[in-house]
């Protein structure tokens, strides 16, 4: 019963994840509500996203990535039935730097952020599989609390983009 549990959690985080970025393309905010710059927000130039983005081009961007976020979780199922935990970590390392660099194109700060979040969000989950024997069931159990811990992060940065995307 725990074993389902905790293969329950882990789909629904990354599904979690995949919603957010799949269901924010575009967004509902007119041009006027475009909020801040991101030269605004980041008078140092550190932001690499366009100084001009408005809400919607920037939830665009971050709705560019869901294509492969549903393809990674369509992979990670298939991971998590077959065992294959070191893949899972792998996979979800790598979508780390798919989210780190699709925030660094978007300028708008709150979205920016939010994707920031679900990156490192996406790493921490990916870092549970790590040094889990591939196919030992009974250790993943061992790590509800982190699975938990980490769904309760995806579902927040995931509900932060939806928010900013609305």
């Amino acid at each position: 019963m725990r074993k389902m549990k905790t293969l329950s959690a882990i789909v629904l985080a990354v599904g979690l994840g995949v919603v957010a970025l799949t269901g924010c393309g575009g967004g509902s905010a007119p041009a006027s509500s475009s909020g801040t710059s991101s030269q605004e927000a980041d008078p140092g130039g550190a932001n690499e996203g366009s100084t001009d983005q408005t809400v919607a081009e920037a939830c665009a961007t971050a709705s560019a990535a869901g294509a492969e976020a549903q393809t990674l979780q369509a992979d990670m199922q298939e991971d998590l039935t077959a065992g294959n935990f070191a893949a899972i970590a792998e996979t979800m390392g790598a979508y780390k730097g798919t989210l780190e660099d699709t925030a660094n194109e978007i300028g708008n700060p709150e979205v920016k952020s939010a994707v920031s979040d679900l990156a490192t969000a996406f790493g921490d989950f990916g870092a549970i599989f790590e040094g889990v024997p591939d196919g030992d069931m009974t250790a993943l159990t061992d790590k509800v609390a982190e699975v938990t811990a980490v769904s309760e992060d995806i579902a927040a940065a995931g509900q932060a983009l939806i928010d900013a995307c609305s």
